[in-house]
């Protein structure tokens, strides 16, 4: 289910699917989603406050091809290899 937060029409939720699918378990899909959104709140750079974050750097890791067309070059500020 994706639904857009009434903060931002920039903002989109994907709690379903962005917990479950995320690469180590549902629990840190879960962590990563509320670690995003800590991120958004502060208006902090997501790559910059995903090497903070293990399980929203893992987000990214979780789903590359959004990531890449989001924040292109994250693999290399992250230090993940393909």
């Amino acid at each position: 289910m994706s639904c857009a937060c009434p903060v931002s029409s920039r903002i989109s939720v994907t709690a379903g699917g962005g917990a479950y699918g995320h690469i180590d378990s549902p629990a840190a899909g879960a962590v990563s989603l509320r670690q995003a959104y800590e991120c958004w709140k502060a208006g902090a750079d997501p790559i910059a406050y995903a090497r903070e974050h293990q399980e929203f750097a893992r987000a990214f890791e979780s789903f590359p091809g959004d990531a890449d067309k989001l924040y292109p070059g994250w693999r290399e500020k992250l230090g993940v290899h393909r």
